[in-house]
């Protein structure tokens, strides 16, 4: 009898112990936890170019005007959702990724339908359309607003968050398996349908022109200066 009261008391210690917020962070979803880990990836990047110039102009082409710094928006909602109870902060960072996926069509749109003088960057970066732009603003926002609504997140956001006594399960079925796979494989796809796009459409992304020979400096009366 006294064991039973016991172990009835110390499970009602553990379930009145606050969990701590790496804790919480271990028991989210693998998908969560990858998202968390590339938006600060790619918010310390684009910090770092914002100082660094040579660094911001590789990036610029690829990521857009804004560049990665979009990813920032996502974090807290992202963080909210893994390490507290409130898990619907998820509806926080869905619409934004399929506005960031909108917005790049929308840009892939307008740049294909103008003329070619207009698509030249003129060593510009902000100019410049990297034929890899579609990957970054397209794909990879799609990709993720399709990986956080998987069968196992889903089942993650629905279960009970306030029973802290039960420890964390990560149940990977057959099912999150071949969702993830598929996600993969369809990006992966619409990716290189993408960047083939615009190769075709710029044709100087694939083989930028080569610089015009400078010409010999000469004397005013034509003859090649010494």
């Amino acid at each position: 009898m006294e064991r039973i009261v016991e172990t009835t008391t110390h499970a009602e210690q553990d379930h009145g112990q606050s969990v701590s917020w790496p804790a919480r962070f271990a028991r989210a979803p693998f998908i969560l936890q990858a998202y968390i880990v590339f938006i600060l990836a790619a918010t310390v990047l684009a910090l770092i170019a914002i100082g660094l110039t040579p660094l911001n102009r590789v990036l610029i082409p690829v990521t857009g005007g804004v560049g990665l710094i979009l990813c920032a928006f996502t974090l807290y909602p992202a963080i909210a959702t893994a390490c507290t109870k409130q898990r619907k902060m998820i509806f926080g960072i869905l619409p934004l990724l399929a506005l960031f996926a909108i917005f790049g069509v929308i840009d892939l749109g307008s740049h294909l339908a103008a003329p070619d003088n207009a698509r030249q960057g003129f060593n510009n970066p902000f100019l410049t359309y990297s034929a890899y732009r579609p990957i970054f603003i397209i794909t990879l926002p799609a990709a993720w607003l399709l990986l956080l609504v998987s069968p196992g997140m889903r089942r993650w956001l629905i279960s009970s968050a306030d029973d802290e006594s039960v420890p964390a399960r990560r149940q990977v079925s057959i099912a999150d398996l071949l969702y993830v796979t598929f996600v993969v494989a369809a990006c992966l796809a619409v990716s290189l349908a993408l960047v083939g796009l615009v190769k075709r459409r710029d044709p100087w992304t694939a083989n930028p022109p080569a610089a015009a020979p400078t010409a010999p400096a000469t004397s005013p009366q034509g003859a090649p200066a010494k």
